[in-house]
């Protein structure tokens, strides 16, 4: 069923900002919740993950300003996720804001082809942690497969899959995590 709002959960996924830009994807999230005010009245943020240059660790942001200017129409794809059964939209987006809270932030290193085994991780690694470790069932990476070169997609970082996201929403601290 199309939600025809909008109002849901996205994954979407857009060139490289950087070279090659046409040789693989960076996917990130884009979420616009059914009620705002339970997120700080924003009626939409991003999550994704990044290569942090000065340490080449892989860090997490919210409301990027590179995936927030993203024309819809520049994107390679966007998949709307669903809400897994028996959770409302609000507990599906506190569910992924509990696993964004799950990755320490620049504990991995950043590694375009990464190996979770060996500390290292990228932003479809991080991505496909956020839906998995929200509820989304892994079948769902089965058929997304945005042109170019996307490694990691499907693979989550295992430690946003922890504590099975008991519900200790933490969505109030990632918004003021991003200074909001």
């Amino acid at each position: 069923m199309v939600d025809p709002t909008g109002l849901a959960v996205w994954l979407r996924a857009r060139e490289l900002a950087s070279f090659p830009s046409k040789a693989g994807v960076h996917t990130f999230l884009l979420i616009i919740p059914d009620n705002p005010k339970e997120f700080n009245n924003e009626s939409k943020f991003t999550l994704g993950a990044y290569n942090n240059a000065e340490s080449d660790t892989l860090e997490k942001r919210k409301n990027d300003t590179t995936d927030l200017n993203w024309k819809k129409e520049d994107l390679k794809k966007s998949w709307r996720v669903p809400t897994p059964e028996g959770l409302s939209d609000t507990e599906f987006i506190n569910k992924i804001l509990d696993s964004y809270d799950q990755y320490e932030n620049n504990s991995r290193n950043y590694e375009p082809f990464p190996s979770t085994e060996k500390n290292q991780g990228n932003c479809n690694n991080f991505t496909t942690g956020l839906l998995e470790g929200g509820g989304v069932n892994e079948n769902f990476f089965n058929d997304k497969n945005p042109s170019g070169f996307n490694p990691g997609l499907g693979n989550p970082l295992p430690e946003m899959l922890g504590k099975e996201n008991a519900g200790n929403s933490t969505s109030e601290k990632v918004m003021k995590e991003a200074g909001e």
